[in-house]
């Protein structure tokens, strides 16, 4: 299984939130977080290397 983070207009808002959404095997998104992702883990880096993967995909990809 595939994912990856995205951008994701809210219906009822108009807000924006930034979730990890999966994908089946045909490539379409089938699920996605239910809450907006947060940035921790077990060092520093993996912080930032979780924020470089965010950053790319807000740029790279479109709105869900």
């Amino acid at each position: 299984m595939a994912w990856n983070y995205r951008i994701v207009k809210y219906r009822d808002t108009g807000e924006y939130g930034l979730h990890e959404v999966y994908y089946n095997e045909a490539g379409e998104a089938w699920s996605m977080t239910e809450e907006p992702v947060g940035f921790c883990g077990e060092s520093e880096d993996e912080v930032i290397e979780s924020l470089q993967c965010a950053l790319w995909a807000a740029l790279a990809a479109d709105v869900l």
